[in-house]
């Protein structure tokens, strides 16, 4: 496996069909899925590691976020990669990041309300990512559901020559979604962790039923308060867009707090 620290040598490094997998590191079963997906769909597969400062806010866990570089290394040998990319904050921001892009819609929507910014850091950086590496595929996870579709309203707006495959969440034994953060959670919060999909499992069998998507949601926000979670929203759009003209197409949407844990999680489903 090829080590790599500068975008010059990223960009000397793709030649082929090649596959892109960005990650923030401390990888787990969810990055080696998206991993794995990657390799059955290119020649070759690159992942980078590098913890994006400019979407983090400022009351955020950046100096916090796990970082275990070692592991994640060993890790994706293990797992076949054929290069890594890790760039320092002067690789990636020359600039000190005089240059920023603004998503025009869904930017302060959603998880955008609630982390001013975000997205604008995301974007940015992933079109930068982009540029050093110029994959023929980009692989992204559907736990982030609203970052899959402002990334590929950017591939397609700046008509960038790369297609978005999108890996199915990886989920633990109790379903909860797969993330970095979830190591943050202590014991009772991850027993508790569990009702985040039974609820949106049970959102969607209300809906399939011929339930009122509002009132399906109501009904489980109270659910999960009682197991000790914040809500920043639990709610249902088009899955298409993300709007709310809903249409049979449709996708259940929950950002909630365990305890210090912000928690994202979705559903797809049809009407």
């Amino acid at each position: 496996m090829l080590k790599i620290t500068t975008v010059v040598a990223c960009k000397n490094w793709a030649k082929g069909q090649v596959a892109f997998v960005p990650t923030m590191g401390a990888l787990h079963a969810g990055h080696v899925s998206l991993i794995n997906l990657a390799k059955k769909t290119a020649d070759k597969v690159i992942v980078s590691i590098f913890v994006n400062p400019e979407q983090f806010g400022p009351n955020e866990d950046f100096v916090s976020y796990p970082r275990q570089l070692e592991q994640d290394l060993l890790l994706l040998e293990q797992v076949g990669v054929d290069a890594v990319f890790i760039p320092d904050n002067n690789e990636i921001y020359p600039l000190k990041n005089k240059y920023k892009i603004t998503p025009n819609c869904l930017a302060d929507d959603l998880c955008g309300k609630f982390r001013p910014g975000h997205f604008s850091g995301v974007s940015t950086v992933v079109l930068k990512l982009l540029n050093c590496i110029k994959p023929d595929f980009l692989v992204l996870g559907a736990k982030d559901y609203q970052q899959v579709v402002i990334v590929k309203n950017l591939i397609r707006d700046f008509l960038l020559d790369c297609k978005v495959v999108i890996a199915p969440i990886a989920r633990e034994d109790n379903g909860l979604a797969m993330s970095s953060r979830n190591a943050y959670l202590d014991i009772r919060d991850r027993d508790n962790a569990r009702h985040l999909y039974k609820a949106l499992q049970s959102i969607k069998s209300l809906i399939t039923q011929g339930e009122n998507v509002n009132k399906a949601c109501e009904k489980y926000k109270n659910y999960l308060i009682k197991y000790g979670y914040r809500l920043d929203y639990l709610l249902v759009r088009n899955a298409d867009d993300l709007s709310n003209n809903l249409s049979d197409n449709l996708v259940i949407l929950v950002a909630a707090w365990l305890g210090s844990v912000r928690l994202i999680d979705n559903l797809v489903c049809r009407r």
